[in-house]
């Protein structure tokens, strides 16, 4: 049995444009960022994954649930 885990930063966020470092602040995902969400999330619904694990910042959440939901599309 192998594992594969798969590491994924979130999509570009509201901040981005203005080069501005986010850290650990509550920023939402850019339209850019949610539209980069969207297709990780179409590929985690062909990808076979067990399991979606997110940083509790928000643009992490934002990234993540597509994909979670998908994922447990089997």
């Amino acid at each position: 049995m192998s594992l594969h885990v798969f590491l994924v930063r979130h999509g570009e966020s509201v901040w981005h444009d203005e080069n501005r470092y986010a850290g650990a602040t509550g920023i939402d995902l850019s339209e850019h960022g949610r539209a980069q969400a969207a297709r990780l999330a179409s590929w985690a619904g062909r990808a076979d994954l067990t399991a979606v694990r997110s940083s509790p910042l928000r643009r992490c959440r934002q990234t993540a649930e597509g994909s979670a939901a998908r994922a447990g599309d089997r």
